[in-house]
């Protein structure tokens, strides 16, 4: 595993676990820990990909790379529906969301 995939998987998991805590029925003030947490990571995963994406160095590396972009851009767009939802996603909704679209795109992610 190269430096820089260390620092993707960590970035990663805690992205995932801000979203199923968003799942959680909210106290007032949940909803706004699980965006200050997301907001605090998603930057660093962001930054750890764009130093692999302008460290290619091998054959096929680009397109690896290109693709990882591909998956984050589209599940900050998710996570970013099931956190900023406004009126917030029933729990119900929710949980059904974060199960259907959020989890299937991390794990995809994250191979």
């Amino acid at each position: 595993m190269r430096d820089d995939d260390a620092l993707r998987v960590p970035a990663q998991h805690r992205l995932h676990r801000r979203a199923q805590r968003a799942l959680v029925p909210p106290g007032e003030g949940q909803a706004q820990v699980a965006r200050r947490q997301y907001e605090e990571y998603w930057p660093r995963f962001e930054k750890a990909y764009q130093i692999e994406a302008h460290n290619i160095t091998e054959p096929g590396e680009q397109e690896i790379s290109d693709d990882i972009g591909r998956q984050f851009r589209g599940y900050r767009r998710s996570i970013e529906r099931l956190l900023y939802a406004n009126p917030p996603m029933a729990t119900e909704t929710a949980r059904d969301y974060y199960f259907r679209t959020l989890e299937p795109a991390f794990l995809r992610l994250k191979r």
